[in-house]
C-alpha cells in the first residue's frame, strides 16, 4: 500500500471540489428546465456523495483560504440544505469530541431509552428525530460559543437561493431541491446509526463500524473505514485506509 502523499491528498480534494460543483449544476439545471420525474433517483443519490463532500470539508476544508471555504460552504449548503456550521457543530464538535459518551447528543444511545454500549435508540426514532435535534441542538451551541462561521450568511444563501430557483420553476425546484434534501435529512441518519450499531467495543473499534465494500470504500471517500476515522478524526481521507491496516496489524501483534 502506498504511504500517505500531502501532493496526492490535494489532488484528490480538488477532484472532490470538482465533483461539487458538477453535482450542484446539473441540480440546478434539472431544476430550471423542470425535468422528469424519474432523474429524482439519480439526484438523490449524488446528494449522498455531496453529503460525504461536506463531511469531508467540516473535518479538513477542501479549501484553506477564507474566502474560497465560505464559497464553498455556501455551495454545499445550496446542494444539502446542511449549513456547514450545523454539520461542523454537530458531527466534529459534538460527535467526535465526545464520542458516544453521555455529552454527544448526536449518538443512537443519547436518548432515555437507550443505554451504551448494547442498546441504541431504534432506528426509526433516531432518524425521524435527528434532522430535529440537529438544528435545535446544534443553534444552542454555537450560540454558547463563538461559533465556527457565519451560520447566517448560509441560511440567507439558501433562502436567497431557493427563492430564485423556485420563482423560475416551482416545479423543478420541488423535484430536485427540495425531496432531495428530505431524502438526505432521513437518510444520512440511517448510514450514521448503522456505523455505530452492534459495534465490537473492542480496543480501536470501540466506537464505530468499519464497512469496506467498494461504495464505502474510495467511491465513498473512505467512509467505510468508519472506525479508523474515529481514531484519527483529522487524518485526511485519502490517508484512512492506510491508517486502518495499520490499527488492524497492531491487533494481530
Amino acid at each position: 500500500m502506498k504511504a500517505y502523499d500531502a501532493r496526492r491528498a490535494t489532488q484528490a480534494d480538488r477532484c472532490v471540489l470538482g465533483m461539487v460543483v458538477t453535482i450542484l449544476g446539473i441540480q440546478v439545471w434539472l431544476a430550471l428546465i423542470d425535468a422528469s420525474w424519474w432523474l429524482l433517483i439519480p439526484m438523490i443519490v449524488a446528494l449522498r456523495w455531496q453529503h460525504l463532500a461536506e463531511h469531508t470539508h467540516v473535518h479538513r476544508p477542501l479549501v484553506h483560504k477564507p474566502l474560497g471555504r465560505r464559497i464553498v460552504d455556501f455551495g454545499l449548503v445550496m446542494s444539502t440544505a446542511v449549513p456547514v456550521d450545523i454539520y461542523y457543530t454537530h458531527h466534529v464538535a459534538t460527535h467526535h469530541r465526545y464520542n458516544n459518551s453521555a455529552d454527544d447528543w448526536t449518538s443512537p444511545f443519547a436518548y432515555a431509552s437507550a443505554s451504551f454500549p448494547d442498546q441504541p435508540v431504534p432506528l426509526l426514532r433516531y432518524v425521524a428525530s435527528f434532522p430535529y435535534r440537529s438544528w435545535i441542538f446544534s443553534i444552542r451551541d454555537l450560540r454558547a460559543t463563538s461559533g465556527r462561521g457565519d451560520l447566517c450568511g448560509s441560511v440567507l444563501v439558501l433562502l436567497a437561493g431557493s427563492a430564485t430557483i423556485f420563482m423560475a420553476s416551482p416545479t423543478g425546484f420541488l423535484k430536485f431541491f427540495l425531496v432531495p434534501w428530505l431524502a438526505l435529512y432521513f437518510l444520512a441518519p440511517v448510514a450514521n446509526w448503522l456505523h455505530h450499531y452492534n459495534c465490537l467495543y473492542e480496543d480501536w473499534q470501540s466506537s464505530a463500524n468499519s464497512k469496506l465494500s467498494l461504495l464505502n470504500r474510495s467511491i465513498g471517500l473512505n467512509i467505510g473505514y468508519h472506525a479508523a476515522h474515529h481514531v484519527y478524526p483529522d487524518a485526511h481521507w485519502s490517508e484512512l485506509p492506510l491508517l486502518h491496516a495499520g490499527l488492524s496489524a497492531s491487533d494481530r501483534t
